[in-house]
């Protein structure tokens, strides 16, 4: 699923309204604020998506106490190496064939390459986990 068949998956105004609600719009802006995004949001149905060198990422921000997601528009190229390999469960062919386990132990096998991972220690470490346990 793409970015815009993700969007369009919800209520638009829905999507607005929260929007809104996170950038904390003053109480009189608040309706054409909805109106103004819900009209960018209907907007995309007319339009395709094309292929670009570039990959868009969401990451989690904390602001005044409160999480949110921002979405990263990141050049391929640019990229950390570490983020390049795809996981084994991603590179099978016809993933809907596989049965329930077969996919399940895919995504066990790398969930554990990471937790045995350097990068994995040190998050653990951030943690005052003990990485040093034989």
């Amino acid at each position: 699923m793409n970015v815009k068949e993700l969007i369009l998956s919800r209520p638009a105004a829905g999507i607005a309204a929260a929007l809104v609600d996170r950038l904390d719009f003053e109480p009189a802006k608040r309706n054409e604020g909805i109106r103004r995004i819900t009209a960018l949001i209907d907007s995309l149905r007319g339009m395709e998506p094309e292929a670009t060198n570039y990959i868009l990422l969401g990451v989690y921000h904390m602001y005044d106490d409160r999480e949110f997601l921002d979405a990263n528009l990141y050049r391929k190229s640019e990229l950390p190496a570490e983020l390049a390999p795809l996981p084994d469960i991603l590179e099978m062919k016809g993933i809907d064939e596989l049965t329930a386990d077969e996919t399940e132990q895919a995504a066990a096998k790398d969930f554990v390459e990471f937790l045995t991972s350097d990068e994995a220690a040190a998050i653990f470490r951030n943690y005052y986990f003990d990485t040093e346990v034989e």
